[in-house]
């Protein structure tokens, strides 16, 4: 699964990738979902964030770099 946005830096390295979805009544375990199955594409890309941008609701991951990531709505 690609993203729908990649932000860049001036250097070409990945920042940002966000999945776009026109979708309401959204959950924290359906964006968990979701991220889960755009995982590979973000960790390939070796992006520090992961942002899924509903309607209403804006879901972000941060990669802390120890394996553990942590999930602000």
């Amino acid at each position: 699964m690609a993203s729908d946005i990649a932000v860049v830096s001036e250097f070409g390295e990945p920042i940002l990738l966000v999945e776009v979805k026109n979708k309401r009544g959204t959950s924290r375990d359906w964006a968990a979902k979701l991220r889960r199955k755009s995982r590979g594409t973000w960790i390939r890309t070796k992006a520090p964030f992961f942002l899924v941008a509903t309607r209403i609701i804006f879901y972000l991951w941060k990669d802390t770099g120890n394996g553990a990531e942590e999930n602000r709505a």
